[in-house]
């Protein structure tokens, strides 16, 4: 719920941006350097997001779970690949017709 959210505001908001910057902009502004605007904006939420992630707690769970160290040993992406190849073959392929 929260992901997809998150994922469908980014990209409301991506459109957003490239919206008014080809409303506000005329085509040669825009490739003269109205296109380095939406990286300014990123690189302005991305320092915000890393200051904000500094603020976070653990959870109290993950906390004991990193105390009695019982947290997974190996790579977690390895795990699934090598004990679930067919459903991620099947969800690149969706993804890729898509």
């Amino acid at each position: 719920g929260t992901l997809t959210a998150g994922l469908t505001a980014g990209i409301l908001l991506g459109s957003l941006v490239a919206t008014a910057i080809n409303s506000i902009y005329t085509p040669v502004e825009v490739s003269d350097y109205a296109w380095r605007i939406p990286f300014l904006l990123g690189g302005v939420f991305g320092l915000m997001s890393v200051y904000l992630r500094r603020l976070l707690h653990e959870t109290p769970v993950f906390a004991e779970l990193q105390l009695r160290k019982a947290l997974a040993e190996e790579v977690p992406l390895k795990a699934v690949l090598r004990d679930h190849r067919g459903a991620v073959a099947l969800s690149m392929l969706m993804t890729w017709l898509l």
